[in-house]
């Protein structure tokens, strides 16, 4: 029997090193794949923040842009491509019911507003770490985010 368990010594050791690379590969993968997860997430929410601080068509840019600047410590300012744009008035008329008091009624009233789209949409490129990351994801991995948000100009008569 303790012939046997000198020729089992290395046993373990040869396991580990056929083991190894395949947990390493694993690894990096995992690495490069919550890279991109996490880089997604955070242009969505800096596209989201973005287009909800925007409240004219003068200071969109401006807006947008000091958004951004909160996101630069965890995103490569570089690699961030953005683009602000914002459609021509446009006006949508409605009808609203106002309750009357004289007549104990309601009465139909015409309205309008007048709006314009505001488009925030962010291009984002990440580079994988390791060598498996490139041979599953591509050099490179694009993510887009895209909001777009009706922004009040003026309107509601009473």
């Amino acid at each position: 029997m303790k012939f046997f368990k000198k020729k089992e010594k290395g046993q373990s050791v040869v396991e580990f090193a056929l083991v190894l690379p395949m947990l390493l590969l694993l690894l990096g993968m995992i690495v490069d794949v919550g890279r991109v997860l996490d880089a997604k997430i955070l242009i969505e929410n800096a596209a989201c923040e973005s287009i909800r601080q925007i409240n004219s068509r003068s200071t969109m840019v401006t807006d947008v842009n000091n958004i951004l600047n909160t996101y630069y410590d965890r995103i490569d300012s570089t690699k961030l491509v953005k683009s602000v744009t914002g459609t021509a008035n446009a006006t949508r008329n409605y009808t609203y019911h106002a309750y009357k008091s004289s007549t104990n009624s309601f009465v139909n009233q015409p309205s309008y507003i007048t709006y314009f789209d505001a488009t925030v949409e962010l291009t984002y490129t990440v580079n994988p770490l390791t060598p498996i990351g490139k041979l599953m994801l591509g050099n490179s991995v694009q993510i887009k985010s895209k909001y777009i948000k009706m922004i009040y100009v003026g309107g509601f008569t009473w």
